[in-house]
């Protein structure tokens, strides 16, 4: 990730929900892991109330929020900083009452496209779970009702 024209490319997975819930999301390097905190929020349609953080190779990093966690700030690491291998793996708690996790995978890069506003969400499947689920086995026991909530 040295190249200025160089863009992220990141598979997110909500676990213990099927059918699956993901999203493949295009960002610069030079974004923090902060933007893709946000980047998570709006793309399973979070409102970014509760408590998060990364975790990566045994080291946890957050956006600070008042009352919460005395870690490495998010916002202070560039994604092209992380020195990210071909599919490795992280992990994104949010909510840490139910907690969601979502996996991230690191993919490839791609060329930066003119055309684009970054971060940009190329794919996905299926809405982001409801942050009031008690649980992801409850959004799973209710998930009729939980995706008309959502339509």
């Amino acid at each position: 990730m040295t190249d200025k024209s160089d863009v992220c490319q990141f598979r997110l997975t909500v676990a213990e929900i099927s059918p699956l819930i993901w999203r493949r999301i295009w960002m610069p390097g030079e974004q923090t892991l902060a933007d893709l905190h946000y980047t998570i929020q709006i793309t399973m349609d979070w409102t970014d109330c509760y408590l998060s953080h990364f975790d990566l190779r045994g080291k946890s990093y957050c956006v600070y929020k008042p009352g919460g966690f005395m870690m490495e700030e998010a916002n202070e690491i560039l994604l092209q900083d992380l020195h990210l291998r071909l599919n490795e793996c992280f992990r994104y708690e949010y909510n840490m009452y139910v907690p969601w996790q979502v996996t991230i995978r690191y993919e490839k890069l791609v060329p930066l496209q003119a055309n684009l506003t970054y971060p940009y969400c190329a794919q996905g499947k299926q809405p982001g779970p409801l942050e009031i689920c008690a649980s992801p086995d409850a959004y799973q026991a209710r998930r009729d009702y939980y995706t008309n909530e959502c339509q």
